[in-house]
């Protein structure tokens, strides 16, 4: 395929929102797109890694029936982003959410490894679930954190350099 051509060896799901607050219906459709888009690449040859949308910190939500449907047991890796939702009002549900979520899908499914996108509490987050020594964790930051940290380093060397 033209992707692997390019050097592309793997598709980390699309993203189709799911919401706490959207109808069953909705969030079935978009588990369903998601799904049918990897399916769709993984026929052009390509391996995917599945993306958990993390976004209940309900243990009885009927989400949890569905949520990792289509996602085979024991895969190589899994995929989380670790960004939305975690400021604001409802930031401490959320961050709960994040961490209930990851440590149920390592217990249900037991991957090989985590690929998790993350922002400034990403490692927060991580440091909390308490994983299994033998899980290999790898963190990505996002674009928007990866640069303030430049801003960071520039402002050091301004204030010493003048």
């Amino acid at each position: 395929s033209q992707y692997k051509e390019e050097g592309v060896l793997a598709w980390v799901e699309t993203d189709f929102s799911l919401s706490e607050q959207a109808p069953m219906a909705v969030n079935l459709w978009n588990l369903y797109r998601s799904r049918y888009i990897s399916r769709f690449v993984q026929e052009a040859g390509l391996s995917i890694i599945p993306r958990l949308p993390l976004f209940t910190s309900n243990p009885e939500s009927t989400t949890w029936h569905y949520i990792f449907a289509g996602v085979p047991k024991r895969p190589p890796c899994l995929s989380a982003e670790l960004q939305s939702g975690l400021y604001g009002p409802d930031s401490d549900k959320n961050i709960e959410a994040c961490v209930y979520g990851l440590q149920r899908a390592v217990r249900e499914l037991q991957p090989k490894s985590l690929l998790l996108y993350h922002g400034a509490k990403g490692p927060g987050i991580v440091d909390r679930c308490n994983f299994p020594s033998d899980l290999a964790i790898i963190m990505v930051e996002t674009v928007a954190h990866a640069r303030r940290h430049v801003r960071e380093d520039m402002r050091r060397i301004e204030k010493k350099y003048g």
